[in-house]
């Protein structure tokens, strides 16, 4: 845990002067990153007990917090925050977001560089290993929207084939990490499983690729890749257009079984208050417009009034694929 949140500190340049945030729960990772990342740096800290976004904005700006921390979710609730804020800035003394959790997505980067003032410091961890790669100040905005930064202070990491092989740049592969943030072992029923191959690697579970600028680009969890007649599709990509959609409030992909095709491509849509319902013809329309290759576009949709989430706020895709397996196409 030390190790993580002095990656951290490192990663976001923190300093004395800065005031950051713990307003994701602070006994999982985020709470002590940030914890050791202020003790190593001098950096203040805004706590609360309960998150409420409204609540947020009042420490923030009370503080002149410089640091927002906290996940995809905490982002989009502070950006509908400064939408019902008129009076410029909601919390002018802010100089970055900074979380990890459920990807981002491009447009949510964009839209809070645009209106809230500041870039999103966006990365990605687990509790095996709560820092892997994190944007940095210095990075371009091509690298911040479109990456998940690169390995934090300590870390390496490695994508590899199948077969074990290390891949070249920009191939994807499964991610492979190892560092002093890495965990020790499992215990499964009282006895220690150790994970790790034979140089201490521990692979994540997801599948991605390194850029030649050393930035990782995430593709997916492995095991909710799409194979739609033989081909592998990254759901992810699919969730970033059809979420542009306006009526689309969050959306996730999955794969359904499919006699014909092996799986099919579902998109399993939460609207946004008051948004009129778009059928399965009209998200395929605004793929195409979007410009995605038409054997990624959804086969099937599904409406719900609210995403299954962790407490971590990523979204429970097994659970969907459980709800959904025998639905028609629709």
């Amino acid at each position: 845990m030390i190790a993580g949140g002095l990656s951290l500190a490192d990663a976001v340049a923190a300093r004395s002067t800065d005031i950051g945030t713990i307003v994701s729960p602070f006994a999982h990772i985020a709470g002590p990153d940030m914890m050791v990342a202020s003790l190593a740096s001098g950096m203040g800290l805004v706590i609360m007990e309960i998150f409420d976004p409204a609540a947020a904005a009042a420490h923030l700006r009370h503080h002149n917090a410089t640091l927002y921390g906290g996940s995809t979710v905490h982002y989009e609730l502070l950006l509908a925050e400064q939408r019902k804020h008129r009076d410029g800035v909601l919390v002018p003394s802010l100089r970055a977001m900074v979380g990890g959790g459920a990807s981002m997505r491009e447009a949510l980067f964009h839209q809070a560089r645009a209106e809230l003032g500041v870039p999103i410091l966006h990365g990605y961890g687990m509790t095996e290993c709560p820092m892997i790669t994190l944007g940095r100040p210095d990075d371009t905005v091509e690298q911040l929207a479109g990456t998940a930064g690169r390995p934090v202070l300590g870390c390496e990491v490695q994508i590899r084939a199948e077969d074990g092989d290390v891949l070249p740049a920009c191939a994807d592969g499964r991610v492979w990490v190892r560092g002093p943030m890495l965990f020790k072992h499992y215990l499964d029923r009282g006895e220690i499983v150790e994970p790790f191959d034979d140089d201490g690697w521990y692979f994540t579970g997801d599948i991605g690729h390194l850029r030649p600028d050393g930035n990782l680009t995430l593709v997916g969890r492995e095991k909710d890749l799409i194979i739609r007649k033989g081909e592998s599709m990254s759901p992810m990509e699919i969730e970033d257009v059809v979420a542009q959609h306006e009526a689309v409030s969050d959306v996730a992909v999955i794969g359904l079984p499919d006699e014909a095709r092996g799986e099919r491509i579902c998109a399993v849509i939460e609207l946004h208050p008051a948004a009129t319902q778009p059928d399965l013809a009209q998200i395929r329309e605004h793929c195409r417009r979007a410009g995605l290759s038409p054997n990624k576009s959804p086969e099937q949709i599904e409406i719900i009034s609210e995403m299954p989430k962790t407490p971590t706020m990523k979204t429970r895709k097994q659970e969907l694929r459980s709800t959904f397996s025998a639905a028609s196409p629709s």
